[in-house]
């Protein structure tokens, strides 16, 4: 795969920034108790809201609340398309060896894709994996999460490679939920010169 030479595996802290927010529990958990759906793969505070110009709990709707961040269920009032970009992060509860291509990292959080990646027909078995990552987390299941992370890196590789193949703006969007990154471009003083 001929764009693992022009990307690197990510910093921990690289992760958390490309973040909006920590995934702490599943999907099925928030659904039993509804005070902890702020940290599922559901929460509009992090990926954004689901209908354009309005927070989850309605009490802000319309244009003239654009960029008002609810004080009762926390969701800013902005477009739905911002769920295209916005990503979660999964703080995992010990460092583990991540790797990809040549290069192998230590990591200790581990990106999730921005939530209309994951509304998708295709996108539905990411949900399954994530959901795999965050129980294995919680009990302390170290293979659980690496076959969470292996059922992630199969669906994306082929994507990511097709998208930079065609040079596709979302390029760097999968890459980041692969955990990869483009290197930072070293200053050299002499090229200004």
């Amino acid at each position: 795969m001929i764009f693992l030479e022009k990307y690197v595996i990510a910093t921990n802290r690289q992760i958390r920034s490309w973040s909006f927010g920590e995934i702490r529990q599943t999907r099925e958990a928030a659904k039993k108790d509804k005070s902890i759906i702020h940290s599922s793969l559901d929460e509009q505070r992090i990926f954004g809201p689901r209908v354009d110009m309005q927070c989850e709990c309605k009490k802000y709707v319309g244009i003239k609340h654009k960029g008002i961040i609810c004080d009762r269920c926390g969701v800013k009032v902005s477009s739905s398309s911002v769920r295209w970009e916005r990503m979660g992060h999964i703080n995992l509860k010990q460092e583990m060896e991540y790797s990809l291509g040549n290069e192998t990292q230590q990591i200790q959080a581990f990106p999730v894709m921005p939530a209309r990646y994951r509304e998708s027909k295709v996108g539905r078995a990411l949900n399954d994996h994530y959901e795999q990552i965050v129980e294995s987390n919680q009990a302390g299941d170290v293979k659980g999460i690496d076959q969470g992370i292996a059922g992630i890196q199969e669906i994306l590789l082929p994507l990511m490679e097709t998208a930079y193949g065609w040079g596709l703006p979302e390029t760097d969007i999968i890459a980041h939920g692969l955990v990869l990154t483009q290197p930072e471009e070293e200053f050299n003083i002499f090229d200004v010169l």
